[in-house]
């Protein structure tokens, strides 16, 4: 089960690092075990957030309902911030980990600046955002 997320993490860094030294800034958006829920006890994507940080990311985190003093060595993003504009400013890439209720995704189809993958299902392979979204539809 840790093995797949942090396999992923080390996949998007390499393809989103500009250089050696140089990683992304990264949003995880879903932290929750399921929609819906506030539970991140065994969520894949806290696996992931935590692998990410240790490649030498600085990560944020995003869910509705998972409040910071659940996730205390990940910085969570206030909802409020979640425009394209803050995002652009303070992000080179978002990780939709999973689809958590309470947030409007299309924001994410304004972004000018920060990638977007997507990956439902941290056992499927990540993919973009665009190809996940218009499949859905």
């Amino acid at each position: 089960m840790h093995a797949r997320p942090a396999a992923l993490a080390d996949q998007l860094v390499a393809k989103h690092s500009s250089g050696p030294t140089t990683s992304p800034r990264v949003l995880v958006i879903g932290t929750a075990f399921k929609p819906g829920q506030s539970v991140i006890f065994c969520s894949p994507s806290i696996l992931f957030a935590h692998r990410t940080q240790e490649l030498g990311c600085r990560v944020s985190y995003i869910d509705p309902l998972v409040a910071q003093a659940a996730v205390p060595t990940v910085q969570k993003m206030q909802d409020g911030d979640f425009t394209a504009a803050h995002i652009d400013a303070h992000f080179d890439l978002v990780v939709i980990a999973m689809r958590q209720v309470g947030l409007d995704y299309e924001v994410l189809d304004h972004l000018a600046h920060a990638k977007v993958e997507s990956f439902v299902d941290m056992y499927q392979e990540p993919q973009s955002a665009m190809r996940r979204e218009s499949r859905c539809r």
